[in-house]
C-alpha cells in the first residue's frame, strides 16, 4: 500500500492487533506472506528469545553494494 509505515521496537515491546470489519486479511512479515486471517482475529508480536542472522556479507558494506546495484555516482 501506499501509505504502509514499518514500526521500529524496543525488543521489550509488543504489538498486539485485531482483525476487525468483515474482510479476511493477509499478514506480511518483512515483505513475506506468513498467513491468512479472518474477522476477530488476533495477533500479538513480540521479540524473539532466539537471533538470526538474516545476510552476511563478507566485507562488503551496504553503500557499495546499493552503489553496484543501481549505477550510483560516488558523491
Amino acid at each position: 500500500m501506499l501509505f504502509d509505515r514499518p514500526l521500529v521496537l524496543e525488543p521489550s515491546e509488543e504489538v498486539s492487533l485485531r482483525i476487525d470489519g468483515s474482510r479476511p486479511a493477509t499478514v506480511l512479515v518483512d515483505g513475506t506472506t506468513v498467513a491468512d486471517v479472518v474477522p476477530g482475529t488476533e495477533l500479538h508480536c513480540r521479540a524473539s528469545a532466539e537471533s538470526v542472522r538474516v545476510v552476511k556479507m563478507d566485507g562488503t558494506d551496504l553503500r557499495s553494494v546499493l552503489k553496484d546495484k543501481f549505477g550510483l555516482m560516488d558523491r
